[in-house]
C-alpha cells in the first residue's frame, strides 16, 4: 500500500514539472509569457513616442553619434564589468536576428571607462568583441544618468532604446539573458 501511494505521489510530479524552467531568484510568482513582449513590464522607464524626450547624448571621447534611420540600442558598459562583457556577444546575435525579422537596430556599445588605455588593453585581450564608443568625461556620468532618470550610482550595464526620431523610449538597468529577447523585440516593435 505504501508503495502505491509513493508511486501516485511521483506520478503527480510528471515530466512537465521537471522540464519547466526554474524562476529567477527574485521572481516569486510565475509570469505570463506574453508579458515579456510588453515594454512597460520590461523597461525600468518606458515612454510612449509622443511623450518621450530627446535622447541626451553624452559627449564622446572620439567620433560622433550617428543619426541612424532605425532604432538605436545603447549598451552602457565598462571593461571591469563582468556581466557587461558576458552579454556583449548575445546582444550582437540578437541584433542580427532582429534585422532578419525586419527590426533593424543600431547597436552602440558605450564604455564608461576612465581612459582609452583601459579600453585598448581590454580589446587587445578580447579582439572578437564588438567595437565601442567611450564617454568623453567619466566625471560627467552621474549628471548624464540623472538626465536618463536614473540615480547617479546606478549600476551597469544599462540598456537605452532610442527611436527613429532620436527620442529616449526605454531605459533598462541590469544585464539581459535569453529570456529577454522577446522583450527587446517588443520595445523595437512599438
Amino acid at each position: 500500500m505504501i508503495n502505491g501511494i509513493w508511486l501516485l505521489f511521483l506520478g503527480a510530479c510528471g515530466d512537465d514539472a521537471a522540464t519547466a524552467p526554474l524562476p529567477s531568484r527574485v521572481q516569486s510568482i510565475a509570469q505570463d509569457p506574453k508579458q515579456h513582449e510588453n515594454p512597460e513590464a520590461f523597461c525600468d522607464s518606458w515612454t510612449e513616442s509622443a511623450a518621450s524626450r530627446r535622447f541626451p547624448r553624452p559627449a564622446l571621447a572620439e567620433g560622433a553619434w550617428s543619426n541612424a534611420p532605425t532604432w538605436r540600442w545603447v549598451n552602457v558598459w565598462a571593461t571591469w564589468c563582468g556581466p557587461c562583457i558576458a552579454e556583449m556577444p548575445t546582444l550582437v546575435k540578437w541584433q542580427e536576428k532582429l534585422k532578419e525579422q525586419g527590426l533593424p537596430v543600431d547597436l552602440v556599445f558605450l564604455s564608461v571607462d576612465k581612459g582609452q588605455a583601459e579600453v585598448d588593453h581590454f580589446y587587445a585581450r578580447h579582439p572578437t568583441l564588438p567595437p565601442s564608443k567611450r564617454i568623453a568625461d567619466v566625471s560627467a556620468l552621474p549628471g548624464w544618468l540623472g538626465e536618463l532618470g536614473l540615480d547617479a550610482g546606478t549600476a551597469i550595464p544599462i540598456h537605452l532604446f532610442v527611436d527613429r526620431e532620436d527620442r529616449l523610449r526605454c531605459v533598462r538597468t541590469g544585464s539581459l539573458g535569453d529570456h529577454h529577447q522577446a522583450s527587446v523585440r517588443g520595445v523595437l516593435s512599438r
